[in-house]
């Protein structure tokens, strides 16, 4: 072969041969499949299939349970009750948008006498103050009380500058001179930028051997940056005895909030 067809011939193949490399890279690239948080297999970055590292949904077997640290019945007249828990998530920067759960009141003979169904978030990293208001007990007398979770959690991440919304409770107050005892106070977002929507503040009175003796509920609504709204709540009978010390907690889902970039 001469020295110009050798040369032709180089061309030539070269010519073929890029071609074939290019469409060869884009069919490559096409079955080389990034990984998903929807591809049912456990890969890139994640725990577990579908969840954990860079995945919203995170790996319930890795979560630390929701605690229960107490449960209780309050008396607002002979025949009805407020219930309530305190239950506390350990899990930080997790929460659960929807859990569903149960209260259930006995007597003293642990018979059933009243129940009743909800639904509440679990913030990260926080406590939350579950409430039901007004359960009929009849001429019972409750003496237990038990909260059920109904179903496993579902685990997400929580945006970082969920972290970052507070609401600052001031001159908390209790009256108890009218037949009617009465809490208020002033809460506030400190936030200067950013709304806290769906707010429910509720409030618990502690005795002297920091037991809860009644607790109580309102709806705040929003706070926008900076605002400050008061709260009232009323309970319809005296108190067995004067609250020592009083919290409020107020409570708003990580997941209904709109955040400010």
């Amino acid at each position: 072969m001469s020295w110009s067809s050798s040369r032709q011939f180089k061309i030539m193949a070269l010519l073929l041969i890029l071609p074939v490399c290019v469409v060869g890279y884009f069919v490559y690239s096409r079955l080389q499949v990034k990984p998903t948080c929807v591809d049912q297999k456990k890969n890139g970055t994640e725990l577990g299939v579908d969840c954990g590292g860079s995945c919203r949904l995170q790996c319930s077997e890795l979560m630390q349970d929701v605690s229960v640290k107490w449960r209780r019945s309050f008396k607002i007249t002979d025949d009805l009750y407020n219930v309530g828990a305190y239950v506390e998530n350990q899990n930080t920067g997790v929460g659960v948008e929807k859990l569903k759960y149960e209260f259930k009141i006995y007597d003293k003979d642990r018979l059933l006498i009243a129940r009743r169904e909800g639904e509440t978030f679990i913030a990260p990293n926080q406590g939350t103050l579950i409430f039901e208001e007004q359960l009929k007990v009849g001429n019972s007398i409750p003496a237990y009380t038990n909260l059920e979770f109904i179903g496993k959690p579902v685990w997400y991440a929580i945006d970082q500058r969920f972290s970052q919304l507070v609401i600052q409770t001031k001159d908390k107050n209790f009256d108890d001179t009218d037949i009617k005892p009465r809490f208020s106070a002033l809460l506030k977002n400190v936030s200067e930028k950013q709304t806290i929507s769906g707010i429910e503040a509720v409030v618990a009175l502690f005795d002297k051997d920091d037991t809860v003796i009644q607790i109580g509920k309102t709806n705040l609504g929003n706070l926008s940056p900076l605002a400050e709204k008061n709260i009232f709540i009323t309970w319809q009978e005296q108190l067995s005895e004067k609250p020592v010390r009083y919290e409020v907690y107020p409570q708003f889902s990580p997941f209904t909030q709109e955040f400010v970039k």
